[in-house]
């Protein structure tokens, strides 16, 4: 009954995780889209505005328009009607239809073809006009060299804080086909690993069918770029190194270094909101070399790998043997050790066994530790007498060096599944796994890798779709004006 009880709250905890994963890639996403949605807000109002311009000027012309399909005999009445003004006094009609009649006139006398005459408007308007048109005149006359000042014209330049100038010169590159230079400032955030241009030169391009969300595709070209130094550090930790370099032993083939598991199990003691210590490989070096045993290490790793005891479930140990990298899970729960290892050998089985006794027989005595726990009428595990199961797991290819990402995945998916035979790691396992220790929360240096590979992205596409342009050099064919005038 224990058990099963512990299991439901473990479900009810997974739940709530999978809530919070879902809420950080929705923040995530409303994030990378603060830009297109400041712009979208931007030309929302900028299209209200000329919209207005035009429906104005719009009811001038049609105004204009049925003036002259009218002809000339109209009334000053009906042609104010039509451009939206009153006339309340006949008397007024009079002295407009007069005014009309005398500027036809003197504008005949002076110009060789007819002018259109003007519509009629109110008394009021009329002296107001003359009034302004008097003004200008004096003003002209005694300033003949300054002319009237023209309205500023509508000007579109976005101003953002995370955008600079040189970025936004590059900011307009569209994706003909899949491989070809695109923007990200001009592309959607929905990426495929097929749509990874060519003209990249990658240590690793992303495998086939995997998917990108956000800026991932960018950090993925950013983080195995050929062109970038490989002391660049990408990831900032206390503990282990995060530069390039490390980054590079994800590569299809190559043998991770410790550092990456270091950085996983960093990441899970961030993430962790079970129960669970991801002990770092340092951990089980101390136990295993007394030689060489680090006081200083050893604290470290007690106090930011580690915590109080009394409600833990479960102890995370990567363990290497003879240039093999496995897995001890110490579960103190069922009070067993599981043994998980991706390139099962009868003849190495016995000895990486008795390191996994050894690390447990030293947790036991770390137990005796008053500061591990909170109560002080606390159980006492005894983990050096669990027995040892070994549950089916998968297996790595031949000569693929993946007993490291193999550790690092079943860490990072322990809370998903309750049978390690459905896991499987291959070269989009590997990817994903550089991206999440880059990308995560973990790390202080996230959002500004992100915002560089972006950047660096977007540089080379520019670069890389100029080069293509002179290529090709295309050839304009001629067109006439009304063709060239159609939107």
């Amino acid at each position: 009954e224990g058990g099963k009880a512990t299991g439901g709250g473990e479900r009810s905890t997974v739940d709530d995780q999978v809530l919070v994963f879902l809420s950080k890639i929705s923040d995530h996403v409303l994030t990378e889209n603060e830009a297109t949605w400041e712009v979208l807000r931007t030309m929302c109002v900028q299209i209200r505005s000329i919209c207005g311009m035009l429906s104005d000027h719009g009811n001038a012309i049609q105004a204009l328009i049925r003036r002259i399909d009218d002809g000339a005999g109209d009334t000053p009445t009906k042609l104010a009607a039509e451009v939206g003004s009153t006339v309340k006094d006949p008397a007024i009609d009079v002295n407009v239809e007069h005014n009309r009649r005398s500027r036809k006139s003197r504008t005949n006398s002076k110009a060789c073809c007819p002018v259109r005459p003007a519509p009629a408007v109110t008394q009021k308007a009329t002296k107001r006009k003359s009034k302004r048109s008097t003004i200008e005149h004096k003003g002209a006359r005694n300033n003949p060299g300054k002319s009237r000042k023209k309205s500023p014209s509508l000007k579109r330049k976005l101003n953002f804080d995370q955008i600079d100038e040189a970025s936004s010169e590059y900011s307009q590159v569209w994706q003909g086909a899949a491989g070809t230079p695109f923007t990200y400032r001009t592309h959607g955030h929905n990426h495929v690993a097929e749509e990874m241009p060519v003209c990249l030169s990658l240590h690793f391009r992303p495998p086939a069918g995997m998917n990108f969300l956000g800026a991932e595709l960018a950090v993925a070209a950013y983080i195995f770029s050929r062109s970038l130094d490989i002391s660049e550090v990408l990831v900032e930790n206390e503990h282990s190194r995060g530069d390039r370099d490390t980054m590079l032993t994800l590569r299809p083939g190559q043998q991770l270094v410790e550092d990456v598991i270091n950085l996983t199990c960093s990441k899970l003691t961030h993430d962790a909101d079970l129960p669970k210590w991801f002990l770092p490989t340092t951990f089980a070096q101390i136990v295993l070399s007394p030689v060489n045993h680090s006081i200083d290490t050893y604290e470290f790793i007690r106090t930011r790998f580690m915590g109080f005891a009394d409600d833990l479930w479960m102890i995370y140990v990567p363990m290497y043997r003879e240039h093999h990298w496995y897995l001890m899970i110490v579960d103190l729960v069922h009070c067993k050790l599981m043994y998980l290892d991706s390139a099962k050998d009868p003849s190495e089985r016995d000895g990486r066994v008795a390191q996994m006794k050894f690390v447990a027989f030293f947790i036991e005595t770390m137990f005796e530790d008053n500061r591990f726990w909170k109560k002080g009428d606390h159980y006492q595990p005894h983990p050096s007498s669990f027995e040892v199961v070994e549950p089916e797991v998968g297996q790595q290819g031949e000569l693929s060096n993946d007993c490291g990402v193999w550790v690092c995945h079943w860490m990072m998916h322990a809370w998903l599944w309750e049978d390690f035979v459905v896991e499987h790691v291959n070269d989009q396992t590997r990817m994903r796994l550089a991206l999440d220790l880059v990308m995560g929360d973990y790390n202080p240096l996230a959002r500004e890798v992100s915002r560089r590979a972006v950047k660096e992205w977007d540089r080379h596409m520019a670069k890389s779709s100029g080069k293509e342009k002179r290529a090709k050099k295309p050839i304009m064919d001629a067109v006439s004006p009304s063709q060239s005038l159609t939107i």
